[in-house]
């Protein structure tokens, strides 16, 4: 298949794992993620992360917590840590299963225990969803959910196109536009890219924004914030034509990340 072209039949994913650290961060991408795997046909697989670094420092014989509140110190107590982190998984199955049973999605759930990207990229999903948390970056955008689009990065290689492919059917399942991140470096020149991109908007009769971005995770962070968008899709760096730095993405962007395989 000529990898500047889109493939001639839809991929259709069979997993579709939605991955958080913390169960409030993590509304929004339950949701897209129910909506991806009920318009594939594919199963959903939870997955809260416990953060390993937390449990590690709460062993620590040193470590104190001070009261916001008092001022007083005490112990940071392990099994506190890993009591709170039981009901924050406990707290995201149940939202999975609320809302899959809506559905009708296929789901099953498991807790895992490491860094969130390890334990994503052991998975080895079509497609994987990352809460985000969306106070880094600080309120909350002023304009209403139900209006920010889904952008994807218009990316020419295999796992690229079935990233666009699977943004255009999330936007569609959930009521969005789609917004497509041209990368102005990289193998394709962003001219033949912005082509591509409107014949395959003209071939599936798609209304979606073109947005051009240089080919870095500060341009496209930004190109994110100027549009609201309400989730990022992307090909897993090394399936791509470039190689975004995922974990720095985590920590600036304030809206789920979705990787494609």
């Amino acid at each position: 298949m000529n990898p500047g072209s889109a493939p001639s039949r839809r991929p259709r994913a069979s997993r579709v794992l939605i991955a958080t650290e913390s169960s409030s961060d993590a509304g929004f991408a339950v949701e897209a993620g129910i909506g991806l795997a009920a318009a594939t046909g594919s199963r959903l697989e939870g997955v809260f992360v416990e953060d390993a670094n937390l449990l590690r420092l709460a062993q620590l014989p040193f470590t104190v917590e001070t009261s916001a509140l008092t001022g007083a110190k005490r112990a940071f107590a392990t099994e506190e840590v890993e009591r709170a982190l039981r009901v924050e998984a406990a707290r995201l199955e149940s939202l999975i299963a609320r809302l899959a049973a809506d559905a009708r999605v296929a789901w099953s759930f498991r807790v895992l225990r490491g860094p969130l990207l390890a334990a994503v990229g052991a998975q080895r999903a079509e497609f994987a969803l990352i809460a985000t948390n969306p106070s880094r970056l600080g309120p909350p955008a002023a304009t209403p959910p139900a209006l920010r689009p889904i952008a994807a990065l218009f990316d020419t290689s295999v796992a690229g196109w079935r990233g666009v492919e699977a943004a255009h059917r999330l936007a569609q399942s959930l009521g969005r536009a789609l917004l497509l991140l041209i990368p102005a470096s990289g193998p394709v020149a962003p001219d033949q890219l912005a082509q591509e991109a409107a014949a395959w908007q003209h071939r599936e009769g798609i209304a979606g924004t073109v947005v051009l971005i240089q080919g870095d995770t500060g341009s496209m962070v930004a190109a994110l914030r100027t549009n609201r968008s309400a989730l990022l899709t992307l090909p897993a760096p090394e399936l791509g034509t470039l190689a975004f730095d995922l974990a720095q993405l985590l920590i600036e962007l304030s809206c789920p990340l979705m990787i494609a395989r």
